[in-house]
């Protein structure tokens, strides 16, 4: 089940690193394949999840999973912002 939810995190970052308007870093990544490679990772943790849970408890955790990510990353990327120009 971790490793779902880690493999799901990979996915997430590669979709927000990918974005223009991330915080992270200076300008998205260059990659083009970045968003299809992080929706197959985030499939690939669905899939890694439903082994020990139920499918319907697996979409559950992921989509909340996602959820906590997407809502965290800017305020992350603020903070690590804020610490660069404090430094």
């Amino acid at each position: 089940m971790v490793l779902g939810l880690l493999i799901s995190l990979s996915g997430f970052l590669c979709l927000y690193l990918a974005s223009p308007n991330q915080l992270w870093l200076n300008k998205p990544w260059g990659l083009r394949a970045a968003p299809l490679i992080g929706l197959i990772l985030i499939c690939s943790g669905l899939y890694l999840l439903a082994q020990p849970l139920s499918l319907l408890a697996a979409i559950f955790t992921l989509s909340h999973w996602v959820m906590l990510l997407a809502v965290l990353s800017p305020y992350l990327g603020a903070l690590l912002r804020n610490r660069k120009k404090t430094v």
